[in-house]
């Protein structure tokens, strides 16, 4: 049971990450999981992909990807 969550659309439509709060062997953790769009059932469904992270590596975690977004920019020249 998710305590918090909310679905990011790819632009293309062809996929979702679904960020949530979980509670998962008694410990919460943030889980960032790949989903698709399954047509049949005409619904997201996940898929194996995806990470769980304990909340004390999250602000390490934003940090990290703020760095890796900025180097990337900076290659691009944005």
């Amino acid at each position: 049971m998710s305590l918090w969550e909310k679905m990011i659309v790819l632009e293309d439509g062809s996929g979702a990450i679904k960020v949530s709060i979980q509670s998962w062997k008694g410990k919460e953790r943030f889980d960032l999981r790949y989903y698709y769009f399954h047509s049949k059932a005409q619904a997201w469904s996940p898929t194996q992909k995806g990470i769980m992270v304990a909340p004390e590596q999250v602000d390490e975690l934003i940090t990290t990807l703020i760095e890796a977004k900025r180097a990337r920019d900076k290659e691009i020249g944005n």
